[in-house]
């Protein structure tokens, strides 16, 4: 008979009994109609399971042929019948090594999956905060922290954000940065002011306000007393 792995087959004996009703519809074989009947509820019960399981599918084939039953479409019914299944040891242990194989197979494939949400996750709020790459290096690997470790962590952003053409502020961002790290600081506050400008045409009245403020302690702080 077959089970869950079609590779893998029961062994079985039958024994049992049947009776037909002599009338104009008898069963020309109606041991052969019981038999099939028979060999039918077993081998449905037995492909859903695998083959360390065969005591508890011979417990449910036998549940099911211990009492009378009707065979469809013939004048027979089977009044029981009695069924021993059994495995060669040889494909019962094979059995259970595919099926170690099977289940260290998915958790494998569990592993991964959560490696990958967490990694997507990860990625997600890099594109939100950059400074969450440093935390995540010093919770995760606090032994391996170095200044060149650290001195990557820019490298890393900018090709976060490369793979996310909605997010690329980052690296706007960055460009800016270097662009007026050595401007005059009349320079900067200009450059600052036109910014601030663009936000008021866009509709975006507190960043312009905001960046105003940045502009103004600066422009303050330059200026010589008289």
């Amino acid at each position: 008979m077959p089970s869950a792995a079609e590779c893998y087959r029961f062994h079985l004996e039958v024994t049992g009994r049947w009776s037909d009703s002599p009338d104009a519809t008898r069963h020309h074989d109606p041991e052969a109609a019981a038999s099939d009947h028979v060999l039918n509820i077993i081998r449905d019960i037995a492909r859903d399971h695998s083959l360390p399981d065969v005591v508890s599918v011979e417990k449910r084939v036998n549940a099911r042929l211990g009492l009378p039953a009707a065979v469809p479409d013939a004048s027979v019914t089977v009044s029981w019948a009695s069924v021993r299944l059994w495995a060669t040891p040889d494909d019962l242990a094979s059995a259970l090594h595919s099926l170690r194989r099977t289940h260290e197979y998915n958790l494998k494939e569990e592993q991964h999956r959560r490696e990958l949400d967490l990694s997507r996750s990860l990625r997600d709020a890099l594109r939100e905060d950059p400074s969450l790459a440093l935390a995540h290096l010093v919770l995760r690997h606090p032994q391996d922290l170095s200044t060149e470790s650290i001195s990557q962590l820019g490298t890393l952003v900018a090709e976060v954000s490369a793979y996310d053409p909605a997010n690329s502020w980052v690296a706007t961002a960055k460009v800016l940065q270097n662009l007026i790290k050595d401007m005059p600081t009349d320079t900067k506050s200009h450059l600052i002011n036109q910014l601030a400008s663009l936000a008021a045409q866009f509709g975006h009245k507190a960043v312009a306000d905001q960046l105003c403020r940045h502009a103004e302690p600066k422009k303050a702080a330059d200026e010589e007393p008289s």
